[in-house]
């Protein structure tokens, strides 16, 4: 007897870095109907606690739906197409995985965005894209990230670190700290500069 699945469950898994990754809630009947809404999730399992509610995720929704509705009718092709020995099955099949493995390359992340969310992981303690994140919680790292540039700088003209200009005479120790600012800041120029010193230090 077939059982079919009803319930909620969290599919969807995109932007995966380590153990995190966004992941959305759906209503499963059989297959996903619906969404709920997305979390960002840090300890890599789907029902974990060490999860937070982050704005809907589209990539995440589509991803899911073509991972599910596209994958079980192939397997069902294929099965046909073995079955049958008709070689039109065989091929709509191995088209719908092929559109299924193309979504895992839609929900990664570039060599470079893996690059950087790693700097956030290692400074911030997760790689989240403050874009997505609840304002409060921005804020409250950004503070916190402050208060650890005041600590760490004892140079005069390097205190606001709004104000840098050449991020490449900043002490290497510090430039991840300074790309996290930058990247919690909203600063997307400073960001991109502070990155290319970072570049430039991990080739050396």
């Amino acid at each position: 007897m077939t059982v079919i699945t009803i319930g909620t469950e969290f599919i969807g898994t995109v932007q995966k870095i380590n153990k995190e990754s966004i992941q959305t809630k759906f209503v499963i009947v059989g297959m996903p109907l619906f969404p709920l809404r997305s979390y960002y999730c840090l300890d890599g399992s789907f029902s974990g606690s060490q999860k937070f509610r982050i704005p809907l995720n589209l990539e995440s929704v589509l991803v899911a739906y073509l991972r599910w509705w596209v994958s079980i009718p192939s397997i069902t092709l294929l099965a046909i197409a073995f079955a049958l020995e008709q070689l039109v099955y065989g091929i709509l099949g191995i088209l719908g995985f092929a559109i299924v493995l193309t979504t895992f390359l839609l929900g990664g992340l570039t060599k470079k965005e893996a690059k950087q969310r790693q700097i956030l992981v290692r400074v911030v303690g997760m790689g989240a894209d403050p874009g997505i994140l609840p304002p409060d919680m921005v804020q409250s790292i950004l503070a916190k990230l402050e208060e650890k540039w005041g600590q760490s700088n004892s140079i005069s003209q390097y205190e606001n670190w709004r104000n840098i200009r050449s991020p490449g005479a900043v002490e290497k120790n510090l430039l991840p700290l300074l790309y996290s600012l930058a990247v919690y800041g909203n600063e997307i120029e400073l960001s991109e500069r502070v990155w290319e010193a970072l570049e430039r230090m991990l080739e050396d």
